[in-house]
């Protein structure tokens, strides 16, 4: 049975996946390389990758490996999965396979990955820990688990910005900070209870670019769905000017170049299967 924390992300990532689809390509980030040497990605490996999105960072991992290598790309939803399909067509590459599940619904034979990647999912999970020790058992002896969670939420501006904003628009209380992963002693605590030794846990910043402040405030009113739900619910009528307001924040970060440029606090998990 889904537990309601899954339930939520399911739907969640459901509605966002035309964001993702139709800005996915436009945002300017550079945290994917981090993931491929973190996680010793090879020519002829296999990757299992956990929340694989829109398939940015699986477009490069299957790069990567080659084309005798596998990635097995996993998402909660198979509108997200959609958009990873259509960029690896794109791409004409052969060697990506894609599963709609969650961690605990995966199908997967035991110790048969070299690796396994995952970006900014562990958040969405109601039982890390869990999670992660299931990853263990598909990972070869060896074998790296790669996983990043976003800092406290004041040091993401990608998510401050917008959130703040709508936020006090509509008369709403900002919420309380909460830590979880964005706490890296916790975060390492996760891994060494799921079986991963040695652990390492670093933060590391994700530089993230649009090409103007509307381009910033539009690609969040599709990634982030719930906001426009808040905006329908208290003041529908000021939808447009509630994000202009957006823009108008983002119009702060823009740069020489005119594109906006945002730098994210971030942290880097590391475990190792032991042999």
């Amino acid at each position: 049975m889904t537990d309601e924390v899954t339930a939520r992300a399911r739907e969640f990532f459901r509605r966002a996946a035309y964001g993702w689809d139709r800005w996915g390509e436009e945002i300017r980030r550079d945290d994917a390389a981090q993931y491929l040497e973190a996680a010793s990605v090879a020519a002829g490996d296999r990757v299992l990758e956990i929340g694989a999105g829109g398939g940015e960072q699986t477009l490069e991992l299957a790069n990567r490996v080659g084309p005798d290598g596998l990635v097995v790309a996993t998402d909660l939803t198979p509108e997200m999965l959609d958009v990873g399909v259509r960029r690896i067509r794109e791409a004409r590459l052969s060697n990506v396979e894609f599963i709609a599940a969650g961690v605990d619904e995966l199908e997967l034979e035991e110790a048969s990955f070299d690796s396994c990647v995952s970006g900014f999912t562990w958040e969405f999970l109601s039982d890390p820990v869990v999670a992660a020790a299931r990853v263990r058992t598909l990972l070869a002896p060896g074998g790296r688990f790669v996983a990043s969670a976003w800092g406290q939420a004041a040091s993401v501006p990608m998510r401050a910005i917008v959130g703040t904003v709508v936020l006090s628009e509509l008369g709403i209380p900002q919420p309380a900070p909460s830590a979880g992963l964005a706490d890296p002693s916790q975060f390492a605590r996760v891994l060494a209870d799921a079986g991963f030794s040695p652990v390492s846990v670093r933060e590391f910043p994700v530089r993230m670019g649009w090409a103007t402040p509307e381009a910033y405030a539009e690609s969040m009113r599709g990634l982030a769905p719930s906001l426009q739900d808040l905006i329908d619910a208290h003041d529908p009528q000021r939808t447009d000017e509630i994000w202009g307001a957006v823009a108008r924040a983002a119009a702060e970060h823009v740069t020489e170049d005119g594109t906006v440029q945002l730098v994210n606090q971030a942290f880097l998990g590391v475990g190792i299967r032991p042999e």
